[in-house]
């Protein structure tokens, strides 16, 4: 009995899908890489997504900037990717606006094929603004649950509103929905905190600490750089003003030194004119003293010189 031929599998262009899972292990290597290649980046047009505008654009990469960033440091690592065509086998393809998947290669990828990743989906978001509600609040529970994402969150910006779901047990295609505490929800596929701010925008929470997107980063270190800056500026006229008030305080002491010097300058100038006018006293004494000892020398010499009267 001769072998029976493999399948071949033909991607449709305008209906492409990813072959039934029996077809896909049935192929060779080969094969499947020819399917990978074969199905569409970019999905035909009733199949896409309508245009987003710039709430939907801004909640879509804040979000996947936020989470790439904060797994990329992560100790277990989780791809995290959107707008992205996914391809699950013999299903119709979506385009999910925000998903994550565990325990898989970190590298970049143009497309989601299920059976050559070996893993579905694990957590998907979409944002909500002008598009299909019926879609993203009712099809996609019911779908995405079918085809066992563990968790699905749909954001709406501009209601400031985030819905959660998540299977109920594994192996059950069911989604219950999922309570918030205080506007916060917990994805344990995250392990992280999801609430929608006042502001309209959505933020992802570990404990206390919001996960920033580069923008705000950036706003951040401008902002600290700003204040160290001031604070540097501050800092380096107070160095200023205390150089000036020491110079000030040097300048002082010594004009005080100065004038101690001059006045003990007078001092000794005082001790050394008493000095000489002592000496002076002492000498003049001294030659009164001598003429007086001479005097009283020539007056003794004078009176034994004088001759004596007689009497008549």
């Amino acid at each position: 009995m001769s072998e029976l031929p493999r399948p071949h599998y033909v991607v449709h262009p305008d209906c492409p899908r990813a072959p039934p899972q029996r077809v896909w292990n049935a192929m060779s290597a080969e094969e499947r890489a020819r399917v990978v290649r074969d199905l569409p980046v970019h999905l035909p047009e009733h199949l896409m997504p309508p245009p987003p505008g710039d709430d939907h654009y801004e909640a879509t990469m804040e979000g996947r900037e936020a989470l790439r960033g904060y797994f990329a440091r992560a100790e277990t690592p989780l791809y995290v990717s959107g707008e992205m065509a996914v391809y699950y086998p013999d299903e119709t393809p979506f385009y999910p606006d925000l998903f994550a998947v565990r325990d898989v290669a970190m590298h970049k990828r143009d497309t989601w094929v299920v059976s050559a990743e070996g893993r579905g989906l694990d957590w998907i978001l979409e944002v909500l603004v002008l598009g299909n509600r019926r879609k993203d609040l009712e099809q996609n529970v019911l779908r995405y649950a079918r085809l066992g994402v563990t968790e699905y969150f749909i954001f709406e910006p501009r209601a400031r509103r985030l819905r959660g779901y998540r299977l109920t047990a594994p192996g059950i295609a069911m989604y219950e929905s999922l309570a918030s505490y205080d506007g916060t929800f917990v994805s344990k596929v995250l392990g992280l905190d999801l609430l929608a701010l006042p502001s309209g925008r959505l933020r992802f929470r570990r404990g206390d600490d919001d996960l920033l997107v580069p923008q705000e980063i950036i706003d951040r270190l401008e902002a600290f750089s700003e204040e160290a800056t001031a604070a540097a500026e501050e800092a380096a006229i107070r160095i200023e003003e205390e150089q000036e008030r020491a110079e000030a305080e040097r300048q002082r002491a010594e004009a005080e030194r100065q004038r101690a010097e001059a006045e003990r300058q007078r001092a000794e100038a005082e001790r050394q004119r008493a000095e000489v006018a002592e000496a002076r006293a002492a000498s003049a004494e001294e030659r009164v003293r001598a003429l007086e000892e001479k005097l009283r020398e020539v007056q003794g010499a004078a009176g034994a010189k004088k001759p004596r009267r007689t009497r008549r």
